[in-house]
């Protein structure tokens, strides 16, 4: 948003239940460190969701070496958080974020672009509270978020715990290429994965790799490749995902 001289790109975080704004926040750029400081900012006041919905862009998504998991998309996933993402070339699956971003834009362009970069925190913080608190949604009976909008009981940490895989499947640490080795081969995983441990699922004449409670790339050493197959656990099982 904005013109020469005050331009910014602001990160937006929305509660999908109760459309609650828990953060607009003015960047200079969406770089993963950048971002991932906000988004501890969000998580130690609010709390962890569930799952996070995400676009295949940056910072949550690599198009490094094939596509697949970025550093900021793991760091969501030692939190023990879901990832979703869109499909792509389907805006419509974020509808309810484009939608508060033209909430947003009409709300600052009513206001007029400000003469410093520095004055973006200020007019979002107004914006936000006046959402949150004061505008009635539709889309809520006419309710406001803060009336829905409830904090999550799961805690951030900064320190994460290891984590067990299910007995009987093979675990093998991601070398320093972001691969493991399958029947004898190399394969792709992440980069954004050095040194971390994964599990080799076999399903049928497939191997899927999962990190913690989300399935990450799909291996066939019949034809040697490596894909991207990234979905939580419960949405290929049909299981119940249990995150505590």
């Amino acid at each position: 948003m904005g013109q020469a001289g005050a331009r910014d790109e602001p990160l937006t975080v929305l509660d999908d239940h109760s459309r609650f704004a828990l953060g607009v926040f003015a960047l200079p750029n969406h770089r993963a460190p950048t971002v991932r400081e906000c988004f501890v900012r969000v998580f130690e006041r609010y709390g962890l969701p569930r799952q996070l919905l995400m676009d295949h862009g940056a910072p949550w998504w690599s198009n490094r070496n094939g596509w697949g998991l970025s550093g900021l998309a793991v760091f969501f996933l030692e939190q023990n958080i879901e990832l979703v993402f869109g499909r792509v070339g389907h805006p419509q699956t974020q509808g309810k974020i484009e939608r508060f971003h033209r909430t947003l834009a009409r709300s600052m362009t009513r206001q007029g672009w400000p003469e410093r970069w520095e004055q973006w925190q200020e007019r979002y913080d107004g914006f936000v509270w006046r959402y949150n608190q004061e505008r009635p949604h539709e889309a809520l009976g006419m309710s406001r978020p803060a009336e829905r909008y409830r904090p999550s009981e799961r805690r951030y940490r900064a320190e994460v715990s290891a984590w067990d895989y299910p007995a009987g499947l093979e675990v093998s640490r991601v070398d320093g290429r972001g691969r493991v080795r399958v029947s004898g081969r190399w394969y792709l995983v992440s980069e954004a994965l050095v040194d971390q441990a994964v599990a080799l699922e076999p399903v049928g004449g497939q191997v899927l790799v999962r990190y913690r409670r989300m399935y990450l790339r799909e291996i066939n050493p019949g034809a040697r490749t490596s894909l991207p197959f990234i979905h939580p656990i419960s949405e290929v099982t049909g299981e119940p995902s249990p995150l505590s």
